[in-house]
């Protein structure tokens, strides 16, 4: 059994019915980026386990709430404008490619700590027997 998950916007949660919030996410989750949703309306109410009236109602409430800006009944559906901005841009998968360290030279490292011991201290220290 698959399962289909929906990204909802919270703030409406107590603003539209429970219903109409099903059938936004539903639309929302169908829209591929350009506010528009082709949908039969006997699919929602399949997936909504109710009548073709209901989804007829539920979509008026969406319309009422400015949610929905555009209905247009189809050959092949009904084609939704939704009202754009909704929900933030769905995240992409892809991962940005981490950048190597960099290694510090002993110079710089000591340098950056304002160390108070002078140049040649630094190249005794570091080079004790002296260059080879």
């Amino acid at each position: 059994m698959g399962f289909t998950w929906v990204r909802m916007p919270v703030h409406l949660i107590g603003e539209l019915s429970p219903s109409a919030l099903i059938l936004l996410s539903l639309l929302l989750n169908g829209d591929l980026g350009s506010h528009t949703v082709c949908v039969r309306q006997t699919e929602l109410a399949a997936q909504l386990h109710c009548s073709v009236r209901n989804i007829d109602t539920l979509l008026r409430e969406l319309e009422r709430e400015g949610l929905v800006t555009a209905r247009e009944r189809m050959r092949t559906g009904t084609r939704i404008t939704l009202q754009p901005d909704i929900l933030p841009p769905r995240k992409k998968d892809t991962k940005p490619e981490k950048k190597p360290a960099r290694t510090v030279s002993h110079r710089e490292a000591w340098e950056r700590t304002n160390s108070s011991i002078s140049d040649e201290m630094i190249e005794k220290i570091m080079n004790p027997y002296g260059v080879m």
